[in-house]
């Protein structure tokens, strides 16, 4: 009799403890989905922002040609020297009256 006992507690220990391995087991198998579901999230998040970041800068860099290509012409050149011309005329006359 003591012995059929033994062998029963024997026996509900075995089943607890793979029931307890089955339970851990699924634990760490769901840590480790949503971990990789922020993970991935994380990650969509970071290159999205490089998206935006890369697309921002090709845009200035577009805005940038074309305002070099406008001062390349050869009007806006023109029109650009002779507002240097009188910025430096304009600052001769105030360096006269100073001095007057």
């Amino acid at each position: 009799m003591c012995k059929h006992l033994v062998i029963q507690q024997l026996s509900k220990s075995w089943c607890a403890f793979v029931k307890n391995i089955y339970s851990v087991k699924e634990n760490r198998e769901t840590v480790t989905k949503v971990l990789q579901r922020m993970t991935h999230q994380q990650l969509a998040g970071a290159f999205e922002c490089y998206s935006g970041h890369v697309d921002t800068v090709q845009e200035q860099r577009e805005r940038v040609q074309r305002t070099m290509a406008r001062w390349r012409t050869l009007g806006v050149k023109k029109v650009f020297d002779c507002w240097l011309d009188y910025i430096e005329i304009t600052i001769e006359e105030r360096a006269e009256e100073a001095k007057a």
